[in-house]
Order: structure tokens, then sequence, then C-alpha cells
């Protein structure tokens, strides 16, 4: 039987390995992407993480790394952000609500891997559940 610790363990350890996956995968396959295209034809990503929304100045410095994303001189495929959208307040629904509305104006989409303040073992489901 497995006990909370058991199964907090076990979490953690796929969500290390489904981020480390998806790293392996994006260094992997852009190489792949260019093979087949014209050198003019390269692909851009761009990777965030930590944007602790729901700390002081959060917002602000989110609204200008979106700005500074929509205009960038070459055409972004996605954003990933690599966890910590909020800093302990999934389970807060103005935040998540704000958070969701911001990452909307972003012009290309955005993909997410949670991360130690968005899902938290002591409270791990209801957390989670928020988190999808």
């Amino acid at each position: 039987m497995l006990n909370y610790r058991k199964c907090v363990k076990i979490v953690n350890y796929w969500f290390c390995a489904a981020w480390l996956t998806v790293a392996v995968l994006l260094t992997l396959t852009v190489p792949l992407f260019g093979a087949d295209r014209a050198e003019d034809e390269t692909i851009y990503f761009v990777q965030i993480t930590d944007t602790h929304f729901g700390e002081p100045r959060s917002e602000e410095v989110l609204k200008k790394i979106i700005k500074a994303m929509n205009n960038l001189p070459m055409k972004i495929e996605c954003v990933i952000h690599a966890g910590d959208i909020t800093q302990e307040k999934m389970e807060d629904s103005t935040v998540v609500r704000r958070v969701i509305e911001l990452f909307g104006e972003f012009e290309m989409p955005v993909y997410f891997v949670p991360g130690n303040h968005d899902i938290f073992g002591k409270r791990y489901f209801e957390t989670k559940q928020t988190y999808i």
C-alpha cells in the first residue's frame, strides 16, 4: 500500500521525467525541423519560467514579457512556461483567472510545465486539479 509520502515522491519523479523528456525532445527536434528547411526558415521558441504571478510587480513584469515576445522581429512558434506560474496561489481563482487572461495575450501558443510553486506536496490533489 502506498502512503502519502511515497505517492508524492512518485509524482515528483514523473514530473521530473516528463520535464526532462520535453526538454530532450525539443532539443532533438529543432535541428530536425531545420534540416529540411531553407537557412532563412529557422524555428524560434521562447522559454520563460518563474513568473510567480501574485507577487508584487508580477503582473507588470508579465505584461512587459508579453509585449516584448509579441514584438520580436521573427516568428515565434510557441512559448514554453517551465514552471512556477504563480507564487503558491494556484488555488486563488482571482489570480488564476487573471493569469489565464494575460497568457491569452500572447500571439503564439503557450505550453506549461508545472513547478513546485504550482502543485504542492501537502495539497497535491487540490492544486493538481486546479492546475489541470
